[in-house]
């Protein structure tokens, strides 16, 4: 299962992704597993040369990362290639309150993305709906008590930052329902 996520995290990189330039920004969704070096080793394995960097604090946000040291000074660091970002896994599928707070802190690290190096292509990291949905959220959301609802509106607000912000989207959580 972990093979298929990682692949489908790589839907976003082309066929040449010699020498390509990748900035993971996330959580615990990225972190654990250590998705940029599996995806450092995978393409080694092809042949193709990926340098990747990461900045994935437990239970960050993407507005966590517009305020975090570290996380600028990832983005800065040098000529990205692509910055694949990760929201909290909870918050994409919130009520507006919380898909406006996503949307904007989308809109800024994008543009702090484009301020280092504008050809930069942004990547969000679409997650996954928990498998028996948002309990502790379910009481106020009800879209979000069973897994099929929360991924979903996950799916829907993932794919609408990546319009929204003229970025790429990487399916992983339409991946995690297929093999489910």
């Amino acid at each position: 299962m972990r093979s298929l996520l990682i692949s489908t995290a790589l839907l976003a990189l082309p066929a040449y992704a010699q020498d390509t330039k990748v900035l993971f920004l996330g959580n615990s969704y990225t972190a654990v597993n250590d998705l940029p070096n599996t995806l450092r080793e995978l393409a080694l394995s092809l042949g193709d040369t990926v340098e990747v960097g990461m900045s994935a604090p437990g239970g960050y946000a993407l507005e966590d990362h517009l305020g975090y040291a570290p996380s600028l000074a990832a983005i800065a660091s040098q000529p990205w290639d692509y910055v694949v970002m990760q929201e909290q896994s909870q918050w994409g599928a919130l009520i507006v309150e919380g898909a406006t707070t996503t949307a904007s802190a989308a809109v800024l690290l994008c543009n702090a993305i484009e301020a280092n190096y504008e050809c930069t292509y942004p990547v969000f990291y679409m997650t996954w709906g928990r498998q028996n949905g948002d309990a502790g959220n379910c009481p106020n959301w009800p879209p979000v008590c069973t897994y099929e609802g929360m991924n979903e509106l996950l799916r829907e607000r993932y794919l609408q930052m990546a319009v929204d912000n003229s970025a790429w989207c990487a399916p992983v959580g339409m991946a995690w329902k297929h093999t489910r």
